[in-house]
């Protein structure tokens, strides 16, 4: 872990410069308040992906909040939401100035690649189960992930497991219709029959690409 201390003043000096900058481009005032001339924050561009804050932007956070900006302001300068910038003060003041924490959980067996493959393997084929992926994106793994983190991954993207529908027993109407097709053509002769372009049942998928 890293602690503030003297070794870290020119970088720190580079973010209060850059918050200075960014803070005379938008309009803030020295207690980091709006003076109405910009919109907020949330419309300065649009939503981030969830990221770790490098250690020159903890940095530059700590001073700006020491300074007076508001979280809400930070977190549109940086790029993040006001609930990281919150969390990442109040771990920063339980530690005693430290700027990085040991994050725990399990990490993410599968990377973007992986989480790619297995959601373009099921488009291809809806019908394949999650094990049926698993084995066909992971056939030369060594380690493969688990049948449930494939589950996780298509539930993610909003791919949910299915039963296929049964197809329906013949009812009376289609029994009927059959009989009264089969004695239409009854004394049909071949020359009529090799007219007929014959096919099986087979059903096919259409897949949208």
């Amino acid at each position: 872990m890293e602690r503030m201390g003297l070794g870290g003043q020119t970088t720190v000096s580079r973010a209060v410069q850059r918050l200075i900058r960014l803070s005379a481009r938008v309009g803030l005032s020295s207690s980091g308040s709006f003076d109405g001339s910009t919109p907020p924050p949330e419309t300065w561009e649009e939503p981030l992906e969830k990221k770790d804050l490098t250690d020159n932007s903890k940095r530059a956070i700590v001073v700006g909040r020491q300074n007076g900006l508001t979280m809400m302001t930070l977190a549109g300068m940086f790029g993040v939401t006001e609930a990281c910038i919150s969390q990442f003060l109040k771990r920063q003041k339980a530690q005693d100035g430290s700027t990085n924490s040991q994050r725990t959980g399990r990490p993410r067996v599968t990377d973007r690649n992986d989480d790619r493959n297995i959601l373009k393997t099921s488009r291809t084929n809806p019908r394949l189960t999650a094990t049926a992926i698993r084995r066909e994106v992971y056939l030369n793994s060594p380690s493969p992930p688990s049948v449930w983190s494939v589950k996780r991954r298509l539930n993610v993207a909003g791919v949910m497991g299915r039963r296929p529908v049964k197809k329906p027993l013949i009812s009376e109407k289609n029994r009927a219709g059959r009989v009264t097709w089969a004695k239409e053509h009854l004394n049909w002769t071949r020359q009529d029959w090799n007219k007929i372009l014959w096919s099986d049942e087979t059903v096919f998928h259409h897949v949208l690409q």
